[in-house]
This record gives C-alpha cells, sequence and structure tokens, in this order.
C-alpha cells in the first residue's frame, strides 16, 4: 500500500533523534532513536515508534509488517555506515 509521511525532526548532541509526523498516512506518528556506545567499538541502536494509522489495520498483519520493513530499514542503514566506514579508511 502507498505510504506518504512529513516530519519534523530533531537531531540532539547526546545522540538523540525525535521524530513527529506532520502529515501523511498516520494520524499521529512519534518516533525516538537514541545512540548509545556498546563495547569498544560498538553503538547500540534504541528505537521506539508510536503511531496511529489513517486507517484501520488489523494487528495480525500491520504488526509482522512493521517489524519487517523496520528491520529492512536498519539493516540498510548498518550496511550503509559500514560502507562509509570503509571508503573513509
Amino acid at each position: 500500500f502507498s505510504f506518504a509521511s512529513e516530519r519534523r525532526i530533531e537531531v540532539f548532541p547526546e545522540g538523540r533523534i525525535v521524530s513527529r509526523g506532520l502529515s501523511g498516512s498516520t494520524r499521529f506518528m512519534r518516533s525516538e532513536l537514541r545512540l548509545q556506545p556498546a563495547g569498544e567499538t560498538g553503538v547500540r541502536i534504541d528505537y521506539r515508534i508510536e503511531m496511529i494509522p489513517e486507517s484501520w489495520i488489523p494487528s495480525g498483519l500491520g504488526t509482522p509488517f512493521l517489524r519487517h520493513e523496520l528491520a529492512e530499514q536498519f539493516n540498510a542503514l548498518g550496511r550503509e555506515m559500514l560502507r562509509r566506514q570503509s571508503a573513509g579508511r
């Protein structure tokens, strides 16, 4: 299904990114991403999203779909970070 999203994004110096939905396919959307050191060379990404879709989606379909999409997006983010790290060497 099609999806549109306009967001206001705030980046804070302590490694926190807050996003609020302004318009799009949801009635309400807010997410928060926190980056924290993990070990000597790692980073932990904590992500939380709250949203109310414009139209009803059965939880049996919506929840697995959202989990899949978020996993794909974060995996792509990780690949891009590794690519940039390698390119910078």
